[in-house]
């Protein structure tokens, strides 16, 4: 099953995939918000490789899911958000976590896992290795996908995975929208410019951080202290929200996250 040129699923005999790689496989449609699932395994980039000899271990590719909207085929240009989890968790099997919030607003969400490694292994090159393959055989088996935005999001450890995902994206000539870092009490935005040299435009990519009032981890006094350290390294798009309750994923804040990248204020 492979990628139409109208981003339609078509059944064919002899996919267009790239050349030896697994097949994508479709699953059938999200039960929570009648969307798409779509599950397949990704070869390893050139990235990737190069990423091998720290892991200790052979990959031969990367599992992933893309999540479609309802109506997708009617959207030849898909805002697509990349979720992380923390280091040492996989992010495939929380992306149930956003698609509500996420197809509310029109936007389809991917995520992307290697195998399964400890914390101190999986590191934020793999993250990044992982989530890289991933969209590079999206690419390749729908070229329509290429031009697709994409903004990054993540809670807790994946809120600051999120953050250097996005500056290596942008590093590699994505168009990031935007970065939500959900219960996150650490500024690794300005590791990752640093990390990635993402350069001057990461410094102005709307950052948004959303803490719970009830937050003992990552409260809104973490959340003001990360957008203070943001700002002095030169970040201008920041913004901080808070809502009642703990440290979880609040779905009303994801959504106003992205209206706001995708809007003209969010620039």
């Amino acid at each position: 099953m492979v990628f139409g040129t109208s981003l339609s699923f078509a059944v064919s005999a002899t996919p267009a995939a790239p050349s030896g790689a697994p097949p994508v496989r479709r699953l059938g449609t999200n039960v929570m918000e009648s969307g798409r699932m779509l599950f397949y395994k990704a070869p390893l980039n050139a990235y990737a490789r190069s990423q091998l000899g720290r892991l200790g271990t052979a990959v031969p590719y990367v599992n992933a899911v893309l999540a479609l909207p309802p109506e997708w085929e009617s959207k030849p240009r898909l805002p697509l958000l990349v979720v992380c989890s923390p280091s040492g968790a996989p992010a495939v099997p929380g992306v149930s976590g956003y698609t509500n919030g996420a197809f509310a607003e029109g936007w389809a969400v991917l995520a992307a896992d290697g195998p399964p490694l400890p914390a101190d292994k999986d590191s934020v090159m793999w993250n990044w290795a992982t989530v890289g393959s991933a969209l590079d055989y999206l690419h390749q088996a729908d070229p329509n996908t290429r031009v697709w935005q994409l903004a990054v999001g993540g809670f807790s450890g994946g809120a600051k995975r999120a953050a250097c995902v996005a500056a290596a994206a942008m590093e590699s000539g994505y168009e990031v929208k935007g970065v939500f870092m959900g219960g996150c009490n650490e500024d690794k935005v300005t590791t990752g410019a640093l990390l990635y040299r993402a350069g001057p435009k990461f410094q102005s990519t709307p950052m948004f951080l959303s803490n719970g009032n009830q937050d003992p981890i990552a409260g809104p006094e973490w959340g003001a202290a990360v957008k203070a350290s943001m700002e002095r390294s030169g970040f201008r798009n920041t913004r901080q929200e808070t809502y009642p309750g703990g440290h979880r994923l609040d779905t009303a804040q994801l959504r106003n996250a992205l209206k706001w990248f995708g809007s003209p204020a969010g620039r």
